[in-house]
């Protein structure tokens, strides 16, 4: 046997185990789909009710029309569910569905089933254990990575590549602009260098945590931290990212821990809280 053979099996062994050991797992976190929006307490003639009053600028500004797809499911959809002994883990107005966790056994998620304005409801993944995030400490980027021949140091190819530099000459570095980051998480942000001035100038906006159901990004994988990089960091002859001075909402919605469906909920939660906030980019 070659060793591509070799590896092929390690490969297959290794995905048939894992697979088998999550069928053999219950699932304790399911989406449940309504039907509609019928007696819906909110009208598309309060939209400040379900929008901020940037999100209602920006959709006059594009002429985006408000419809009942911009309303919140309906709470009286949701207390029945709450009744149940189960807990909502994040809603969506655009699937008008509730994403539930199973707290007890003796709770079953079919049960609900028999409500007549439930459509569908099924599995989407594990509920986690919310862990301690672990501190890093600072490191001295400049020591070994600083530049002396151009301002964007780290940052110049990313940026020349787009003529980014001419529209930072002529003023625009982000300010007035709003951008929500969905990650798996920013570990290692406020320790790092390059983000100093993001704290300091408050253009940190808001935080949420989809996996876990907390405020607190700053953990599990610093893909977030290196992705926000490109448009936050700003360290002169260092790194400079493409929009150093827009303001940021940061959302942890990977779980680092697994591929789940649960995940694609937790994004578009997510995309719809910055819909609700008035962001201009996510």
């Amino acid at each position: 046997m070659n060793i591509c053979i070799k590896v092929s099996f390690i490969i297959l062994f290794t995905f048939l185990f894992q697979s088998k050991t999550e069928a053999q797992r219950k699932y304790d976190v399911y989406w449940v789909s309504f039907k509609d929006k019928k007696n819906s307490p909110y009208s598309i003639f309060h939209p400040q009710e379900y929008l901020s009053a940037r999100a209602i600028e920006r959709r006059s500004r594009f002429g985006i029309s408000i419809d009942e797809s911009d309303f919140p499911v309906n709470p009286q959809y949701l207390e029945p569910i709450l009744i149940k002994g189960f807990k909502i883990h994040s809603t969506s107005k655009w699937l008008n569905g509730v994403a539930i966790i199973t707290e007890s056994a003796s709770t079953s998620p079919e049960d609900l089933k028999s409500f007549e304005f439930i459509k569908d409801v099924f599995p989407i993944g594990f509920k986690r254990k919310v862990q301690a995030a672990k501190p890093i400490g600072p490191r001295d980027y400049k020591k070994t990575y600083k530049t002396k021949d151009n301002y964007y140091g780290l940052g110049k190819n990313q940026i020349n590549m787009l003529k980014g530099e001419y529209l930072h000459k002529m003023g625009y570095e982000g300010q007035d602009m709003h951008i929500a980051i969905m990650d798996g998480g920013f570990e290692g942000m406020p320790e790092t260098p390059g983000f100093d001035s993001l704290f300091v100038n408050g253009q940190i906006l808001g935080t949420h945590d989809f996996v876990e159901g907390d405020d607190y990004v700053f953990e599990s994988s610093s893909h977030g931290r290196n992705v926000a990089s490109c448009m936050v960091a700003n360290m002169p002859f260092l790194f400079v990212g493409t929009a150093p001075k827009a303001k940021y909402y940061l959302f942890k919605t990977e779980d680092v821990k697994g591929e789940y469906w649960i995940e694609e909920y937790n994004w578009v939660a997510a995309i719809e809280l910055a819909d609700q906030l008035g962001v201009d980019v996510v």
